[in-house]
């Protein structure tokens, strides 16, 4: 992908001007883009917010014309990856040690992407 392009943000709240439940970061260059970040806030997870939130991404950035979109996940985040795979990502690639752990190791990232329609 090209450098520069847009940045797309989408936050999930518990209500007007409440709690930040969760949020997304994407690059777009279009017709392609990138996730750069979604997070979703530790005690929020497994109720839906996070499908919630990249539907309504995924949308957003859909209609800013992006057909192509890529992310990088922790192959050892089995719930991100059930995530993004309901949304229609397959794994395309391997970035061998590309997360610094905790303890000091380094885990694989899957690259995958997702056809928008």
């Amino acid at each position: 992908m090209a450098a520069g392009g847009d940045i797309v943000a989408d936050v999930a709240l518990d209500g007007p001007g409440a709690r930040l439940l969760g949020f997304a970061i994407s690059r777009t260059v279009p017709p392609e883009g990138e996730i750069l970040t979604i997070a979703v806030d530790a005690a929020f997870r497994r109720h839906g917010v996070g499908g919630i939130l990249l539907r309504e991404h995924l949308a957003r950035i859909a209609a800013k014309g992006v057909k192509t979109l890529f992310l990088e996940v922790d192959e050892g985040n089995a719930p991100a990856l059930k995530l993004y795979r309901r949304f229609g990502f397959q794994q395309v690639g391997v970035r061998a040690g590309y997360y610094a752990k905790k303890d000091g190791s380094r885990a694989t990232a899957l690259v995958m992407r997702a056809d928008l329609d």
